[in-house]
């Protein structure tokens, strides 16, 4: 009883981990950029949280600088100790090492002699080839792989990206410029670039959107690009989608490879052979 307690609540909280989904927000208003990351109620990270961590880590710097000026001066007269006794160790390394390399040299063209001798040109060239086509098939074996990847798991991939809702999107763009030629040019331009980014992005994933403004102002200079929305992603729609692959994989490419492998092996040819 205390075994099955146990194990509804192991269940219990795997299933409140999959279906609570991670939250991002993220906002550029007036200048100000803001951003926060949060999963189970639980903030991960945030713009305003890392302006708290930079000054401390800035006092840190200044009371670990003097323990390094310290430290270095150490090390310097420490140095100058050993470079003394370096010298002469290097000395003596140097001559033993230069006798070692020549003897590896000759040791290498005795060696290199003896394996030109024995290669046949021909029997060379056979092996080359050989290798090249099969290098060739294991290559087209690959690239077949891949492929058939690729089709069984495209559907559970927009599965995943569908996961990802992007709500309460905001956008209001103020395009101005001295010169109205210009300015209706960045217009222009940039409600092509807000609106179709807009479809590629309902196309991929979930958009609600809030409220889209591009306007276009004259005489002025101060162009305005504010931005913002929330984006929530639960982790059980990777999961289901990823159980998916593998059970389609399993039955679609491994099991029928496996298959034929067992069927070319009990077939009359290679029983004869």
């Amino acid at each position: 009883m205390i075994f099955l307690i146990i194990l509804l609540i192991i269940a219990a909280i795997i299933t409140l981990l999959l279906i609570t989904p991670a939250v991002v927000q993220f906002s550029y208003i007036n200048g100000k950029l803001y951003y926060s990351v949060k999963y189970f109620f639980y903030p991960i990270t945030a713009s305003d949280k890392k302006k708290k961590i930079k000054k401390a880590k800035k006092e840190k710097n200044k009371h670990s600088s003097k323990i390094k000026e310290k430290f270095k001066s150490f090390r310097k007269k420490k140095k100058k100790q050993t470079i003394s006794e370096n010298d002469s160790v290097s000395n003596t390394e140097q001559s033993v090492l230069d006798k070692a390399n020549i003897d590896e040299q000759k040791f290498v063209k005795a060696d290199e002699k003896n394996e030109s001798n024995d290669l046949n040109q021909s029997d060379f060239e056979k092996e080359k080839s050989e290798k090249d086509k099969k290098d060739l098939s294991d290559i087209l074996e690959k690239i077949d792989f891949f492929l058939d990847l690729w089709n069984i798991g495209k559907k559970h991939l927009a599965k995943i990206c569908k996961g990802f809702h992007f709500s309460k999107l905001y956008i209001n763009f103020k395009i101005s410029d001295e010169d109205a030629y210009n300015c209706a040019l960045k217009y222009g331009r940039t409600c092509f670039a807000v609106y179709n980014s807009l479809e590629l992005l309902n196309q991929i994933f979930t958009v609600k959107v809030k409220s889209v403004d591009v306007n276009c102002v004259f005489a002025e200079d101060n162009c305005i690009y504010d931005i913002s929305f929330t984006v929530r992603f639960r982790l059980g729609t990777a999961v289901s989608a990823g159980l998916g692959f593998l059970i389609t994989y399993y039955f679609k490419i491994h099991k029928p490879k496996k298959n034929k492998k067992k069927h070319d092996k009990n077939s009359p040819v290679n029983a004869v052979s």
